[in-house]
């Protein structure tokens, strides 16, 4: 198996990593890889694969809870709020917490909080 990639107006860290994917194919037992890079670029593959290091995806921010919601809507109404909640369930299309989408509890929760 033989593989050509052409390549031109590469970083070099994207040239490098390319070159660490042919190297790894060409170390491979019967894989055989030609890369040809246009630009300022090392001539030939390094000897071993190089590793190349992803950067990390950041972490999701944890899913409010419908228990997190209904704590803070409940202090509200008992600060006498109680009007104040019903509308902000209103604006969110419902007339009680669990018709809310979850998907929208943040921006409920945000509201509720700032009452």
């Amino acid at each position: 198996m033989t593989v050509e990639l052409k390549f031109g107006g590469l970083s070099p860290e994207t040239a490098l990593a390319l070159l660490s994917s042919a190297a790894a194919v060409k170390a491979s037992e019967n894989g055989k890889a030609q890369m040809v890079l246009e630009g300022d670029f090392p001539p030939s593959l390094p000897e071993t694969p190089t590793e190349v290091s992803v950067p990390a995806q950041p972490e999701a921010s944890p899913a409010i809870t419908t228990e997190q919601v209904r704590a803070v809507l409940a202090d509200k109404s008992r600060e006498g709020k109680t009007a104040d909640v019903k509308a902000l369930l209103a604006k969110h299309g419902a007339d009680k917490l669990t018709d809310v989408p979850t998907g929208e509890y943040a921006a409920l929760l945000a509201e509720a909080e700032a009452l």
